[in-house]
């Protein structure tokens, strides 16, 4: 059985939502708190997650803002 890391998965769901068309270009994501309390995971777990999402080039983080 392969075993998917959970940060993993947790970006594929938020990749997900962003081509689905969940999240609009350019629209700001939930915090990362709130993210975490939604995935039920650590808040390093989320920030591993959108760190692999800004290396696809499907977000962007502005310092001192929050994840588009």
């Amino acid at each position: 059985m392969i075993e998917i890391s959970i940060y993993k998965e947790v970006a594929e769901d938020i990749k997900r939502k962003i081509i689905s068309g969940k999240y609009d270009p350019g629209q700001q994501l939930q915090s990362i708190l709130s993210l975490a309390e939604l995935y039920n995971v650590n808040k390093n777990t989320v920030q591993m997650a959108l760190a692999a999402l800004r290396e696809e080039e499907l977000v962007i983080t502005i310092r001192g803002k929050e994840t588009l």
